[in-house]
C-alpha cells in the first residue's frame, strides 16, 4: 500500500518554513484517511472518516512541532476542526502524564533521543513511546495541547450545529471561527443550513456572528476589505 504522511511529518519541514516566512494563511481540507478501505464500515466518507482525517493532521502538526516552530502560519481546519475539540482533553492528559515523568526514564530518554534524532533515518526508527515523549515534551510543553489548538482557525462547513460549537467554543473564540460551506462538495443546500447554524445559535453573540461571518476572515485577508 502507499505510504501516506500528515503535514505533521518532518518531510514537509522546508515548505513551512517557506510558508512562515510568508506569514501564509493555510486552508487544510481533508480526504479519506488511510487504511479507510480496509475498515468495512459501509458508511460515507463524507460522514465520518473526513473527520478523523482533519483531526489526525492537527494533532500532527501540533506534535512535530510545526505550530510551534512556524508561528506566523494561520492554519484553518475545515469543519470545525473535525474531532479536534473533543479530543482536546484526551491529549491533554497524554501531555500532563508525560511532563510527570520521573526518575531515570527522562535522562534515558532525553539521552537516546539525541542519539537518534542525528539523522531522519534513525529518528524514523525510534520506539514508538520514546518518540512520543520526545515529541510532547519539545514541542507541546510547557504550553500544553490548548495553547496550540487556540491558534488554529476553524471553519463552519458541516458543523454548524449546537453540538459542534459547544464543544469548539472550548478551545476557540469567534475571533478563529471562520463561516465555511464546504460548497462544492458539499450540495447547495448546505450553505442556507450553515447560515442558519450561526444565526440560530445561542452561544453566539451579535458580535460573535459578525466575526464568524466577516470579521474573523478580514483579520486574515484584509485587502478583501
Amino acid at each position: 500500500m502507499e505510504r501516506r504522511y500528515y503535514l505533521g511529518d518532518p518531510r514537509f519541514r522546508p515548505l513551512f518554513a517557506e510558508l512562515d516566512r510568508r506569514r501564509a494563511v493555510v486552508f487544510v481540507h481533508p480526504q479519506s484517511p488511510p487504511g479507510q478501505e480496509y475498515s468495512h464500515l459501509g458508511l460515507p466518507e463524507a460522514m465520518l472518516d473526513v473527520c478523523f482525517d482533519t483531526t489526525r493532521t492537527a494533532f500532527s502538526l501540533m506534535v512535530n512541532g510545526v505550530t510551534k516552530n512556524y508561528p506566523r502560519i494561520r492554519f484553518v481546519l475545515a469543519h470545525a476542526g473535525g474531532a479536534v475539540p473533543y479530543m482536546a482533553a484526551r491529549v491533554g492528559v497524554t501531555a500532563a502524564m508525560l511532563a510527570d515523568l520521573k526518575g531515570p526514564l527522562p535522562i534515558v530518554a532525553d539521552g537516546m533521543g539525541k542519539i537518534f534524532s542525528a539523522s531522519r533515518r534513525l529518528e524514523e526508527k525510534m520506539p514508538d513511546q520514546l518518540s512520543y515523549y520526545l515529541r510532547f515534551k519539545k514541542n507541546v510543553l510547557p504550553e500544553g495541547p490548548d495553547h496550540f489548538l487556540g491558534n488554529f482557525y476553524y471553519d463552519t462547513a458541516l458543523s454548524a450545529s449546537p453540538h459542534a460549537f459547544a464543544s469548539l467554543l472550548t478551545v476557540a473564540d469567534s475571533s478563529h471561527i471562520l463561516f465555511g460551506s464546504d460548497y462544492v462538495f458539499a450540495t447547495e443546500a448546505a450553505v442556507p443550513a450553515t447560515i442558519a447554524g450561526i444565526r440560530d445559535y445561542e452561544g453566539f453573540t451579535h458580535a460573535d456572528r459578525t466575526a464568524i461571518e466577516r470579521d474573523s476572515a478580514l483579520a486574515l485577508f484584509p485587502t478583501l476589505a
